[in-house]
């Protein structure tokens, strides 16, 4: 195997052969990668713009950020009337709520 280059690939073949194999695999993987720079790497130039305009903006800065913070300040200034600071209100509440989902799980598990 010393002797001469290629031949764990070439079994036999004649060395200029293996290399006139492995100048066209070159030059097939230079165009694959050429191809590939112009397909994905300059005409994806305008894709990030897209995704940034279509979803970022719309969705996550309109919906995601001012939506949820409008929620949670409209649930803040509800809690905001209810806030008394009398303890045995709060106990009150929470007496409630655990009933209430005690009552949803017993539901569920007698359906």
């Amino acid at each position: 195997m010393m002797g001469m280059p290629f031949q764990f690939f070439s079994e036999g073949l004649p060395y200029p052969l293996t290399l006139a194999y492995f100048y066209v695999e070159g030059i097939g993987f230079a165009i694959a990668l050429i191809y590939f720079y112009h397909v994905f790497v300059r005409g994806g130039r305008q894709f990030p713009l897209d995704i940034f305009n279509k979803f970022e903006t719309p969705v996550m800065d309109k919906g995601y950020n001012e939506k949820i913070v409008k929620g949670a300040l409209g649930l803040g200034q509800t809690f905001r009337k209810i806030h008394s600071g009398d303890l045995s209100t709060y106990l009150l509440w929470t007496i409630l709520g655990f009933l209430i989902v005690l009552v949803w799980i017993v539901l569920q598990l007698w359906v």
